[in-house]
């Protein structure tokens, strides 16, 4: 006989769901406070059914759902893939390290707090096209000439 299999209920699912959007909006908007609250959120809360093959492998891909998670919310917060790749990078191999719960709640702590803090130094959520590719390019291009005759030039802008 089959092992009975864990009963999902629809208000699990849209609970599960409603407070991962927390989370995500939270990063999005560059408040870790409110993050590490949506967080708090989540302990006891599990969605039955869903484990790994190993305990290891199960926290591992967690952390590595969230990073992909966290990096695409902070790229729809508008921040250059430039301030997230090595940020995603780093926490990708950060996650192959993982083999305790205790390490995996460390990380996603550290996570939420980095993506939070580049959202919020670095989003041009709000600017139109042209000042968020200046902006881009301002921070990109720090040791070059960054006069206003030249970023005109460049962004094809008239020159005052």
């Amino acid at each position: 006989m089959l092992p009975e299999k864990p009963v999902l209920s629809i208000q699990m699912l849209e609970d599960r769901y409603a407070l991962e959007n927390h989370l995500l909006d939270a990063v999005k908007h560059g408040d870790a406070e409110l993050a590490m609250q949506a967080l708090q959120s989540f302990r006891g809360v599990t969605i039955p059914g869903r484990k790994g093959h190993t305990k290891t492998t199960t926290v591992r891909f967690r952390v590595v759902a969230l990073n992909a998670l966290l990096r695409k919310e902070a790229e729809r917060a508008e921040v250059h893939a430039f301030y997230l790749d090595i940020l995603y990078n780093d926490y990708l191999l950060a996650a192959g390290e993982i083999t305790t719960e205790q390490q995996e709640q460390a990380l996603v702590v550290e996570m939420l707090q980095q993506y939070c803090d580049r959202v919020a130094r670095y989003s041009t959520a709000g600017y139109s096209v042209v000042i968020r590719n200046i902006i881009h390019y301002i921070n990109l291009h720090l040791k070059e000439d960054l006069t206003l005759s030249t970023l005109a030039a460049r962004f094809n802008l008239c020159s005052l």
